[in-house]
């Protein structure tokens, strides 16, 4: 069994061998057909349908690593850290979805890169921007996106917040 100095870089080794999140959202695209689904499915049902298969895929590979490394390090620093790296992809998986439905609809945002809070809140998009909701935050929106534990098997999931 491998054994792990506490000075060595705390990201373990096997998470490097499943693909970002990027990465796993454009190979969910592609199985999905997402071009031809525009237009035709709504944006809700298609942010319902790219989840599923970002996480159907996340587990392709998560179990692959896990067959992998099994007898090599301690199973429950493997499960643990797999688990904490599912719940951080869910919240940057949520983010791109909804990034990528809005950019698909055409609708005008920001992404608040500079995490100013408004009302005790830091969003994590202005529609239509900033300066907007400065001047009149009756013409702009702001949304939150936060992750939750679900109740599938240890999933997670995100749910935006307006």
């Amino acid at each position: 069994m491998i054994k792990f100095q506490m000075n060595e870089n705390p990201r373990p080794q096997w998470l490097e061998e499943i693909p970002s999140v990027m990465e796993i959202l454009e190979e969910a695209k592609s199985e999905l057909g997402f071009g031809g689904l525009v237009g035709k499915v709504r944006p809700s049902e298609l942010a319902r349908m790219l989840e599923r298969k970002c996480h159907e895929i996340y587990r392709r590979y998560e179990e692959r690593v896990r067959e992998k490394w099994k007898d090599k390090v301690d199973p429950a620093r493997l499960e643990q850290s797999l688990q904490q790296s599912r719940m951080s992809r869910a919240g940057k998986t949520t983010e791109e979805i909804f990034r990528l439905l809005i950019d698909s609809l055409g609708v005008r945002y920001e992404r608040d890169t500079r995490k100013r809070q408004i009302g005790g809140e830091t969003p994590d998009f202005l529609i239509p921007d900033r300066e907007t909701f400065d001047k009149d935050p009756s013409k702009a929106v702001y949304c939150l996106l936060s992750v939750r534990s679900g109740s599938g098997g240890g999933r997670s999931w995100a749910k935006p917040t307006f």
